[in-house]
């Protein structure tokens, strides 16, 4: 059945408004509070992009991570995981493997694969994000501190005292 030009719009429209009204919420912490209704917002702007763009389309990816955030605060750690996997590979497929929604991907998969405890992916993802935000932002910027030091933290957990102590320097350095 072909879209009706008005009709698209309108769908476009409802879209972006719960895409953006749900980023209101989380911005403002709201969270605690709205999680259902937070989750099902997301879930339905996911369902009309995914419509109106298709499901490789770097916009559905967005809606997949903001999607995948909620989840992580529901504890639907399974859910997020998979929900950052298909974000991460829509958007490597649409804007290159070294984009800053890449870096942005991997960092919040490290934080699920944090919690299930498997701290070698761990490393392994924020690794690979820290190289894309310096790629891309440069040494200096507050992302790459950001992931550095949630990567000493891992060092710290696994013994890795040295080596934490040498990104913790290289954090309060960026800070400066």
């Amino acid at each position: 059945m072909p879209v009706i030009p008005g009709a698209r719009f309108q769908r476009e429209s409802e879209s972006l408004f719960l895409f953006k009204m749900g980023a209101i919420v989380w911005d403002r912490g709201y969270l605690t509070t709205r999680k259902d209704t937070l989750s099902l917002t997301f879930r339905r702007a996911l369902i009309i992009r995914e419509g109106l763009l298709g499901p490789r389309h770097h916009h559905v990816a967005s809606s997949l991570n903001h999607l995948a955030n909620i989840y992580v605060q529901q504890g639907r750690l399974a859910e997020a995981e998979s929900l950052y996997q298909q974000a991460e590979s829509i958007w490597e497929q649409a804007l290159g493997s070294h984009h800053p929604m890449i870096a942005s991907s991997l960092h919040n998969l490290a934080i699920v694969y944090e919690m299930h405890g498997r701290l070698s992916d761990v490393e392994r993802l924020y690794q690979r994000a820290s190289h894309i935000w310096e790629q891309v932002l440069g040494t200096d910027h507050y992302r790459l501190a950001y992931s550095l030091s949630d990567k000493a933290k891992i060092y710290l957990q696994q013994g890795k005292d040295i080596e934490a102590e040498s990104l913790y320097k290289q954090v309060l350095h960026l800070w400066e």
